[in-house]
This record gives C-alpha cells, sequence and structure tokens, in this order.
C-alpha cells in the first residue's frame, strides 16, 4: 500500500496521482482482499507441484504422488477452509479498516449486469459459491482432465520401464 501510496503522493501528473488513487480505492475493498487471500492459499498449494512438475530429473511416481496430494489438499480446502478464510479475511478487514458487511447474509447488487436488470444475491452467496466453489471446481476439474486415473495408471505403469 506504501508503493501505491506513493504512486499518489509523488505522481508528477494529474492521471498518475488518479492511478495511484484509483489503485488505492480498489485494494481496500472486501473484494480484493478476499481475492489475495484465497489465491495466497490456492498458490501455496499448487506451488510445490508446479515447482516439482519443471525440474527435469522428476521422477513420474513422485510427480503423480505429489498430483495426487495436491488434488486431495483443494478439496480439502474446498470441503473445509471456507470458515477459516472467511475468519482471516474479516480479521484483516477489521485491522485494515476495510468495510465489511455486518451481514453475509445481506444483499449485494451483482456487477457487471445491465442497470435494468437489476440482479441481486447475498454477500455469502457471491463470495462462498460465485467464487470459493468456483474457481476450486475450476482448477480441480482441470487437473481431474489432465490427471483422469487412467492417465496416472499409463504413467505408473510406464516408469515401471524405467530402469533407475
Amino acid at each position: 500500500m506504501d508503493v501505491v501510496g506513493n504512486i499518489h503522493d509523488g505522481g508528477t501528473s494529474p492521471d498518475q496521482q488518479g492511478v495511484g488513487l484509483g489503485l488505492i480505492d480498489r485494494m481496500e475493498r472486501l473484494e480484493f482482499v478476499f481475492i489475495l487471500f484465497f489465491m495466497k492459499k490456492v498458490l501455496g498449494i499448487t506451488n510445490v507441484l508446479s515447482q516439482a512438475l519443471q525440474e527435469k530429473n522428476q521422477n513420474i511416481v513422485n510427480a503423480l504422488d505429489m498430483v495426487e496430494s495436491v488434488k486431495c489438499k483443494l478439496q480439502s480446502l474446498r470441503d473445509d477452509g471456507w470458515d477459516e478464510l472467511l475468519a482471516n479475511v474479516s480479521e484483516f478487514c477489521v485491522k485494515s479498516d476495510i468495510e465489511m458487511p455486518n451481514n453475509m447474509k445481506d444483499t449485494m447488487l451483482v456487477r457487471g449486469r445491465p442497470r435494468h436488470e437489476k440482479q441481486t444475491t447475498t454477500y455469502l452467496h457471491y463470495y462462498r459459491v460465485d467464487a470459493f466453489y468456483s474457481v476450486l471446481d475450476m482448477i480441480m476439474q482441470y487437473m481431474n482432465s489432465h490427471f483422469s486415473e487412467s492417465t496416472i495408471e499409463l504413467l505408473s505403469c510406464i516408469s515401471c520401464l524405467d530402469p533407475k
């Protein structure tokens, strides 16, 4: 935030100052904080696998074990991680004076819709279903399509042919 504040304060033109102010405004919103905390959690789970799959000398069996481990961790996050994530986001927002709804069951306007089609949803539905579940489901679906049981079985059999 300090760097963005410096852009605003030290901007040589009104455009630069406006960009800095706009960034600060967006970063001080619940949506930004939620996405930041959520992606930190997801990337923390998937980064180990990503790094391992990029190694030239990776053992296929170890890589497959890591894939299964990441899939299980993502499923566990989906099943049991919502409350902890929301608590961490709420705690950060309170400490940082970022506005949060008093009740996650309050309604909000769905952005991206034409004004004449006003559609509302609850904060809980938006963050839990539309963001949290949707993103995790997409990641797991992607992993399942690329690392299906038959693919994993085939790679395991191929690894038996490796003389190492």
